[in-house]
């Protein structure tokens, strides 16, 4: 069923696409199918990217295919074995995160991802300055209070001085 209603909606895109090439939305759309259908089509990551490259292309405003960009290269950095290969697309992601930031400044979405991307490479005082900023920006977030709260008392806490001791 997932694989029939992937296929339906990569023929949907493409006739998108193919009615209006250079629309941003249209671009967009088609990158988030091939996202989304990435653990069944081989190289629909790629084909993401290209799209977002378009998107840019067509709406060089927009944040969003940014962003996108850096979830895709947070997905492959989870994909990686090799810690080399993981850092290189964790790195790749916060300069996406960059430049949907430069493209909107309280883009708070793009602070939460740049928060994780720098928890991944444990650089822990720099994703609590970036999650201080998605949570200044999105007041009404509960998420990133949480994860900010998370991210404090994980820095806080040494895992050696972790126990738990129940009374005899």
């Amino acid at each position: 069923v997932i694989e029939n209603n992937l296929s339906l909606a990569i023929d949907t895109g493409k006739k998108a696409l193919n009615l209006s090439p250079n629309s941003a939305s249209n671009n967009e759309a088609m990158a988030l199918i091939y996202e989304n259908a990435s653990f069944y089509v081989r190289g629909a990551l790629e084909w993401a990217d290209n799209l977002y490259n378009k998107a840019i292309e067509s709406a060089p405003d927009s944040p969003t295919p940014y962003l996108r960009m850096a979830l895709i290269n947070m997905a492959r950095s989870n994909t990686e074995t090799d810690k080399a290969q993981q850092e290189y697309y964790i790195n790749e992601a916060i300069k996406k995160y960059n430049l949907a930031i430069a493209k909107k400044s309280d883009f708070g979405a793009a602070y939460y991802g740049q928060a994780i991307a720098y928890e991944k490479l444990n650089k822990i005082d720099n994703a609590i300055e970036q999650l201080k900023k998605a949570v200044l920006l999105t007041r009404d977030n509960a998420d990133y209070r949480f994860e900010l709260g998370r991210l404090y008392f994980n820095r806080g806490v040494a895992q050696s001085s972790l126990a738990q001791n129940a009374p005899e």
